[in-house]
């Protein structure tokens, strides 16, 4: 993907730490609705909208409420819940909540 090159290089000519890295397609395709639900959540209670009227929303969007990263160690699911907290963090979404049922 040439936009994931271009986004490598960029961050290494700007020395940027690891752990900040651009994510892949794969990572970004994922991340991407994890974020679409966090923005219509926010929306949705910016505008006085119910629980249910946003769940309403969120579903018509073709999302989920609930999301599981799962994978081999190594496959990037550290890096992408750490994209999402500072992308959560940079778009004032609220907090993202974090849990695992082994390690």
């Amino acid at each position: 993907d040439a936009a994931y090159a271009a986004a490598v290089e960029q961050h290494l000519s700007r020395c940027c730490p690891a752990e900040e890295g651009p994510l892949n397609p794969e990572q970004r395709r994922c991340g991407r609705d994890f974020v679409r639900v966090a923005a219509l959540r926010k929306e949705g209670r910016e505008n006085g909208l119910s629980a249910a009227e946003i769940a309403r929303n969120v579903e018509h969007a073709g999302l989920r409420h609930i999301t599981m990263a799962i994978g081999a160690g190594g496959t990037g699911k550290s890096a992408v819940v750490h994209a999402l907290k500072r992308e959560f963090a940079r778009r004032g979404l609220g907090r993202l909540l974090v849990t695992a049922y082994t390690g």
